[in-house]
C-alpha cells in the first residue's frame, strides 16, 4: 500500500500507470476503520493477514479476483482537475467504455446526484443492544457502497475507485473483482455469527464481480490492454513500458514531525474532506503502529507504464 502512495511521492516519474493483484488474500481496511472492524479469529482461521490503505474508507478484499490499477499523475494534469469529486468522471467513463467493448451488459456510471441523495452517515458508537443494521454491516465494506462516478450494473458496484492527493501529485486507484467473493468478505468483516449471513446477503446486492455479468470472465491481459486502449482512443493518451527496477526500501517516518503543518486537502469523493497536516497523518500512523495491520503482502512484479499524453489538437 506504501507503495502505491510512494508514486507519487517522488519514487517514480509522473505521469504512471501500475498494475497489480494480490498472489494471496488479504483483508486492507480503510484509512480509518478501527481494526477492530475485522473478525480477527475469522482472519487468522483463512489465513488472511489484515493492512491498511491510504485510500478509500472501508474494507477491501484483496487476492488473485482483484484486479488492481494505480494512476499516478502530476499536479496540473488535465486529468486530475482540482475538483475532487469531477475528477473521477474521466477514470470512470474508461471503464465503463473498456468493460461494455468487452461485452460486459447492463453498465452503467453512477450519477453524483444519485449518490448525494442517499448519504450514509457511520454511527459513531456501537448500538447498546449491540446490534447493528443492515446499512452499518454493508458500510464496513468499499463495495458496499456507491461513489459517484463508479461503475455499476443496477444498485450493484463493479468498478471501485480512490484518490489519494498529495503536494506531489495526484493517485487514481481502481479495483475491479473478477469473481466476488461475499461470503468470505462476510466473514471477515462480522464478528458476531448472527451478523455474517445479514452482511453476506447485502454484499451481493450490493456489488457483483465479473464472473456474475460474462462468461468467460476476460483474463487480466485482455482487461489491462483493453483499457489502456480505450485511453489512447478517447484520451489521446500514449504509454510505453519501462524496466522494472530493482524494489528500494521505503523511507521511514521518524517520531517527530520534521515538516511544516501546511494543510494538505484530504481526498473525499463527497469533496468535503477535513484539511489535515502531515501531524495529525504522523499521529494516525503512531495509532495503526498498534494494530495487528504490518504484515507484509506479496504482489507479483509488474512493470509501472509512464503515461505520455499526446497535444490537444
Amino acid at each position: 500500500m506504501a507503495r502505491a502512495v510512494a508514486l507519487i511521492g517522488g519514487e517514480a516519474a509522473l505521469p504512471a500507470l501500475r498494475w497489480y493483484w494480490a498472489v494471496a488474500p488479504a483483508l486492507i481496511l480503510g484509512v480509518f476503520q478501527p481494526p477492530e472492524t475485522a473478525h480477527a479469529a475469522a482472519c487468522a482461521a483463512h489465513g488472511i493477514p489484515l493492512l491498511r490503505r491510504r485510500s478509500g474508507g472501508t474494507g477491501v478484499l484483496a487476492g488473485p479476483s482483484l484486479l488492481s490499477c494505480d494512476i499516478a499523475l502530476p499536479v496540473g494534469h488535465r486529468l486530475a482537475p482540482p475538483d475532487v469529486t469531477e475528477s473521477y468522471l474521466w477514470l470512470g467513463e474508461a471503464w465503463l467504455a473498456t468493460l461494455t467493448g468487452l461485452g460486459v451488459p447492463g453498465l452503467r456510471l453512477v450519477p453524483v446526484a444519485e449518490v448525494r441523495a442517499n448519504p450514509y452517515r457511520a454511527p459513531r458508537t456501537a448500538p447498546a443492544d449491540g446490534i447493528w443494521s443492515d446499512a452499518d454491516l454493508v458500510q464496513r465494506a468499499c463495495f458496499g457502497s456507491l461513489s459517484p462516478y463508479e461503475v455499476a450494473v443496477g444498485p450493484r458496484k463493479v468498478v471501485g475507485l480512490a484518490q489519494v492527493r498529495r503536494r506531489g501529485g495526484v493517485l487514481f486507484q481502481v479495483g475491479l473483482p473478477l469473481v466476488w467473493q461475499a461470503d468470505l468478505l462476510a466473514d471477515l468483516l462480522a464478528p458476531r455469527p448472527a451478523d455474517r449471513a445479514r452482511l453476506a446477503a447485502g454484499l451481493r446486492a450490493h456489488a457483483c464481480g465479473l464472473s456474475d455479468l460474462i462468461a468467460p470472465v476476460p483474463s487480466p491481459a485482455t482487461l489491462m490492454a483493453a483499457f489502456e486502449a480505450t485511453l489512447t482512443a478517447r484520451w489521446g493518451v500514449t504509454l510505453r513500458p519501462v524496466p522494472q527496477a530493482a524494489p528500494q526500501p521505503l523511507p521511514r517516518q521518524g517520531r517527530g514531525c520534521g515538516a511544516a503543518c501546511a494543510p494538505a486537502p484530504s481526498s473525499t469523493k463527497s469533496g468535503r474532506g477535513k484539511f489535515r497536516g502531515p501531524c495529525d497523518r504522523q499521529q494516525q500512523r503512531r495509532r495503526n503502529r498498534a494494530s495487528p495491520l504490518s504484515k507484509p503482502i506479496q504482489f507479483p512484479a509488474r512493470q509501472s507504464t509512464p503515461l505520455r499524453q499526446t497535444p490537444d489538437p
